[in-house]
């Protein structure tokens, strides 16, 4: 998909207009509405696969709003100028910032190898992420998995694992306030006998 197909189909997805300007707040405010809708754990999508559509959406939008409102490249912002910002985010490791800056270039100097080179990166990166939260889920340290998780939601399976963590921590505080519960009642029978 084109960087402007992306644009259109993102734009598409979360019910804006091509000629409408989007702001930050609407963008969020759209997201909140359709995460309800499209959660796994609130609708018939149960894979995940349709939420993680409008999270990816969601950064989309948010990484090129000023392109979308401006009808892509304007006066501000020389070829020259993206290209450098684009180099400059490469090569302070914002990929993702990178890649939506490269994919507006197009086919300008050699943006498609460092667009492409940025991909491969910013996925062994991902799949590091990954490899180190899936480590920490089988250490049953879900707190700092879910965390990693959390921040690579559309790579591999992490939604589910995010979704898993989630169950697991809701049991376990279940159970700590079921078990706080019996200490309280335990306390106030102590209390009780005592005072009798």
């Amino acid at each position: 998909m084109t960087f402007e197909e992306k644009i259109n189909y993102y734009l598409k997805l979360y019910g804006f207009n091509k000629n409408e300007i989007i702001t930050i707040d609407k963008i969020n405010k759209r997201y909140k509405i359709l995460a309800k809708k499209y959660h796994p754990d609130t609708s018939i999508y149960k894979d995940g696969n349709e939420f993680i559509k409008f999270i990816e959406g969601k950064k989309f939008l948010l990484r090129n709003i000023d392109y979308i409102n401006n009808n892509g490249f304007n006066d501000n912002y020389t070829k020259d100028e993206l290209y450098e910002e684009a180099i400059k985010s490469f090569n302070n490791d914002l990929y993702e910032k990178a890649i939506s800056i490269f994919e507006m270039l197009d086919e300008y100097k050699d943006s498609i190898d460092l667009l492409n080179e940025s991909r491969v990166i910013l996925e062994s990166l991902n799949k590091k992420k990954y490899d180190d939260a899936k480590l920490y889920f089988n250490d049953k340290r879900y707190i700092k998995s879910y965390k990693i998780f959390n921040k690579i939601l559309g790579y591999k399976d992490s939604f589910e694992y995010v979704t898993k963590i989630k169950k697991k921590l809701n049991m376990f505080y279940s159970l700590l306030l079921i078990f706080i519960g019996l200490i309280v009642i335990l306390l106030l029978i102590f209390t009780l006998i005592l005072v009798l």
